[in-house]
This record gives C-alpha cells, structure tokens and sequence, in this order.
C-alpha cells in the first residue's frame, strides 16, 4: 500500500509553527510520496483522476489569524512530483476537498481579511468550485456560508456536516 505524506520534519524547517517530530511514535508502512512543499494545517485534501490534490490551509502562527498565513494554493501529486496547478486571489482554509467526475471540487471555508496585527476578520463562505481544464469553474453555492465542516461524496450527491457560520470577529454560529 502507499502512504501519502503531507507534512515532514526535514522538508518544512523554514516552517517553525508546523514541523513534524522527528520521532512521532508513528509506525507507518509502505512506500512515502513526496511531501507537501508548504507545511499547512485545515487544508483540504481528496484523490480525483488518479492524483493526489491539495487545497488552501493556513500556515501562521496558531490562533493568530490573518490573511498572509493563508494558503489559495491548490497542489497537485502525480508521479510523484507536487506541482501547484491554480491559485485564487484568496487564501481559504476549512475547505473540504471531494471528488466529483474525476475532478477536485472545494465548498466553502474560511476567508481570512484582516493583516498581521489588525483586528481579526474572518468570514465563512458559500462559494462551491470544481477544478477542471485547468482552472477554478464555478459550482452553485452552498446554500449559507460555512467553514471548518467536512464533505463526502456518497452515490451522486455531496453531503456535508458540522462546521459554522463565521462573520467578522464574533464566535460564529454553530
């Protein structure tokens, strides 16, 4: 079997906030893929069309919220190289990742807009988009914004749980 890893102790040093243990205590089999070129945490992630993809993430320091530790990236493994295929013009993370016609798709997440040291602003969003022809086409919209949720694509229909409804600075609505 393969095992894809996405973070690693040797390949994120300059990444002080989300480096793996050198020695986690894990016992892992099988052959490791390469690993992520950026060390992210609540990212998405899925298998579609026989890679491994990638979405958004946030890379700052933990619970001090802001639009630059934002990832709009969207990785691709194959053959075992990660290439980055797409970006927005904004980070997201909270974004699930599901499969639908041998394609990434991402619904929702958390939109970060404040800078380093301003007030925090984050905002839940509605926004649903799948990856195909290489670009971001847009999907109909979840029905309210929502962020830090997960997703499955069961049969033909993409079901989601959990997650909240961030707007600004408040708490948010579970």
């Amino acid at each position: 079997s393969t095992v894809t890893s996405v973070t690693s102790g040797s390949a994120h040093e300059d990444n002080e906030f989300f480096v793996a243990p050198a020695d986690d205590g894990l016992a892992v089999g099988g052959d490791l893929q390469a690993p992520l070129p950026v060390a992210v945490t609540s990212f998405g992630a899925v298998e579609a069309g026989g890679a491994t993809y990638v979405f958004g993430g946030y890379a700052g320091r933990p619970h001090e919220y802001n639009r630059d530790g934002q990832s709009p990236s969207l990785w691709r493994l194959a053959d075992g190289e990660w290439s980055e295929v797409a970006r927005l013009s904004h980070g997201l993370q909270g974004s699930p990742l599901v499969e639908v016609d041998s394609t990434p798709c991402r619904l929702g997440g958390t939109r970060i807009d404040n800078a380093p040291g301003e007030d925090l602003s984050m905002h839940s969003v509605a926004d649903v988009a799948c990856f195909t022809g290489g670009e971001w086409q847009d999907s109909p919209a979840l029905p309210a914004p929502r962020s830090s949720f997960d997703a499955a694509r069961v049969g033909s229909k993409v079901c989601v749980a959990g997650g909240w409804a961030l707007d600004g600075a408040a708490s948010g609505e579970w």
